[in-house]
């Protein structure tokens, strides 16, 4: 630039004119943590009830969980050992959260765009009928911490920091299974791996106020 002073100005002059041409202008710098930077009208509701059966919801039908407390409770049946699987999930494999029951432990994944926050129950969720819940707190931006109970005891607590964003994902939500690549590596393999459907009976996500 010192030594080409000329030579710059005209690259300069250049790269405005094909920003002209190509529609790059206005040029704009918000980054995805700006509210703004959403073309989508804010959703004013603090809860949802999913049921199983309706299987995926496009974005826009699903909570805003981001920076925020919030809470996934899903009322469950176990009649054997062998129910399990997906209660509710968010996204894909490049990031979301994924709530679900394995080998009789209830699972929350939070996929922070390929870095899993995991919390795993010790105890398994029981035979019969169940409430299961994970509560997320928040702390400070993008900062809390994650609980998971099963009917009322807490059984896992993890910290949970999550990459400034202003959405986890544009891909959806899946009631009762994860119908979009696996957003949890813990059930991979295991196809849309589907609570059973007269085991789930709803789900219920609570958002507090921003």
């Amino acid at each position: 630039a010192a030594r080409y002073p000329e030579k710059l100005a005209g690259l300069e002059k250049l790269w405005w004119a094909e920003a002209r041409r190509y529609g790059v202008l206005p040029l704009d710098d918000r980054t995805v943590t700006d509210p703004s930077f959403s073309t989508g009208q804010e959703n004013p509701r603090s809860q949802y009830v999913f049921y199983p059966g309706r299987y995926h919801l496009e974005a826009g039908s699903d909570p805003d969980i981001v920076d925020r407390s919030f809470s996934i409770a899903a009322s469950v049946t176990r009649a054997n050992d062998r129910v399990e699987g997906v209660l509710l999930a968010a996204g894909d494999r490049f990031g979301g959260y994924a709530m679900y029951i394995k080998d009789g432990k209830l699972v929350f994944d939070d996929n922070d765009f390929g870095r899993h926050i995991i919390l795993r129950s010790q105890s398994e969720v029981p035979l019969g009928d169940s409430v299961v819940k994970y509560i997320f707190s928040r702390s400070a931006k993008f900062t809390g911490t994650g609980r998971l109970y099963i009917n009322g005891g807490e059984v896992a607590s993890a910290e949970v920091r999550t990459t400034p964003t202003f959405s986890i994902t544009w891909n959806g939500i899946s009631v009762g299974r994860d119908s979009l690549s696996p957003v949890s590596d813990g059930y991979a393999g295991h196809g849309d791996f589907a609570f059973p459907t007269d085991a789930l009976h709803k789900v219920v996500v609570t958002l507090a106020p921003k």
